[in-house]
């Protein structure tokens, strides 16, 4: 388990790695894309994440959390892939229900709580 010390650290490492030429505040992170998202966009992708993947960003005393533009890419691929893997057809029912009756045969049991 990742104690908060440690997840500091981490960030720390980041930071120290970063040149701060390459920095550029969340508010301008909708001029930087194709297709125009609302202002708020960005600190959400941050905050909350798109499928399980969250926008890397740091806090700069005076201007504000700022990202990279290679953070911003990372995140836009992660988001693709996830999304990719997410549109997967699922089995069809018949297919899930010759699964569940073979694991039932296999004394495996399914949903059972044990």
């Amino acid at each position: 388990m990742t104690n908060s010390y440690d997840h500091e650290r981490g960030d720390a490492q980041v930071v120290e790695r970063l040149d701060l030429h390459d920095l550029i505040p969340l508010k301008q992170v909708p001029k930087e894309l194709p297709n125009r998202v609302h202002i708020s966009a960005p600190h959400r992708w941050r905050l909350h994440g798109v499928l399980g993947v969250r926008l890397l960003a740091v806090k700069v005393p005076g201007c504000g959390w700022c990202t990279t533009r290679e953070w911003l890419r990372q995140f836009i691929t992660e988001v693709t892939a996830a999304r990719q893997a997410a549109d997967q057809p699922l089995p069809s029912p018949t297919r899930r229900r010759g699964r569940l009756a073979a694991s039932f045969r296999r004394g495996q049991g399914g949903d059972s709580d044990e």
